[in-house]
């Protein structure tokens, strides 16, 4: 019981949020939501009640693609682990998409079935002050008043996904839940070849940072060594490169290569505003990931996330910020990918 107020406490205190002065004053922050569609039906009255002496937490990063969907994803899955209850935040603001939130979230569809905040009514966004005592017996009082529910509120990506990613345990329950939501709404049809092993391989450029860039011959290695392994069984190989930028940049993978290739977008033109075609071409990029046969994974959330949704194997170039799962391959400029 100890261990798991603790962790209740630790994902309590690392939220982060706006807050109104009065219960119910977030007009301002739902007006900011896609609106709600006419399926979405109101809570019932019980239904309200029974949630209020119940702690409840959201995720509401404002960031891409990838880490919007992974911090909701870490969210619902400590929530579900720890007993909290969870409430959905849909897109509202993503990086490199702007004005596609309504359409990603019902491509993503990881939010079907939970509580959405739209519905709630009247409820106060808690503020946090890191005070750890605060929060010590959560489990024991009713956090909100009988009139008010307080929802706690998950705004760095970071902070949603530190408890699922440093407790893996914690996520691997909700996998085939998140897949089979994933796969309840439409998606883009990828016409990859029959008979052909098919990799997938995630090289982020753009606005990567130092800290997450890889180098074009680590990416390289890696698709060597696989290419080897594949021959020796006798099976043909197809390595498809994603990334965005300049398509002259990214000829070191197709030179001599015939098995290999590119699909390089850029989603938003100088001024910010997403080009025409982008949100289609980010759904059929990630969609193609998560079919691939084999994903490499490279330091971003959106490769990450779309292996969290993939049954194929998944290869890892690692980093701190993204644990590998167990039956996850870790791969590196000295490490030959094992693709038994």
């Amino acid at each position: 019981m100890r261990h798991l107020q603790r962790l209740i406490i630790y994902l309590l205190a690392s939220l982060q949020v706006s807050v109104s002065e009065e219960c119910g004053n977030t007009a301002g922050f739902l007006a900011s939501l896609p609106p709600v569609e006419s399926n979405l039906e109101p809570l019932a009255a019980q239904q309200l009640h029974d949630i209020q002496c119940k702690t409840l937490v959201t995720a509401q990063p404002r960031d891409g693609l990838g880490g919007s969907l992974i911090a909701r994803m870490a969210a619902i899955a400590t929530a579900k682990a720890r007993g909290i209850c969870y409430v959905h935040t849909p897109f509202y603001e993503l990086d490199h998409v702007p004005g596609s939130e309504k359409d990603m979230e019902a491509f993503t569809n990881i939010g079907d079935g939970e509580i959405d905040i739209r519905n709630i009514g009247g409820f106060q966004m808690e503020r946090n002050h890191n005070n750890f005592d605060a929060y010590e017996h959560v489990e024991e009082k009713c956090i909100s008043n009988s009139d008010c529910p307080s929802v706690f509120v998950c705004v760095s990506v970071r902070r949603c996904m530190e408890v699922a990613t440093h407790d893996l345990e914690v996520l691997y329950p909700m996998l085939p839940v998140f897949r089979e939501r994933y796969h309840r709404t439409p998606k883009p049809e990828i016409n990859f070849e029959e008979g052909a092993v098919h990799v997938a391989v995630h090289v982020r450029r753009g606005d990567v940072d130092d800290d997450r860039y890889v180098r074009d011959d680590v990416h390289l290695l890696i698709i060597e060594n696989i290419r080897k392994e594949q021959t020796q069984k006798g099976t043909k190989v197809k390595f498809h490169i994603f990334s965005q930028g300049d398509p002259n940049a990214f000829k070191v993978y197709t030179e001599g290569n015939l098995d290999t290739e590119l699909h390089i977008h850029s989603n938003t033109n100088e001024h910010g505003s997403a080009v025409e075609g982008a949100v289609g071409d980010l759904n059929w990029t990630f969609h193609a990931m998560v079919k691939a046969d084999i994903l490499v994974v490279t330091r971003s959330a959106l490769s990450y996330v779309a292996a969290w949704l993939s049954v194929g194997k998944i290869y890892q170039i690692p980093h701190e910020k993204y644990p590998s799962l167990k039956e996850w391959k870790v791969v590196g400029p000295a490490e030959s990918p094992d693709t038994d």
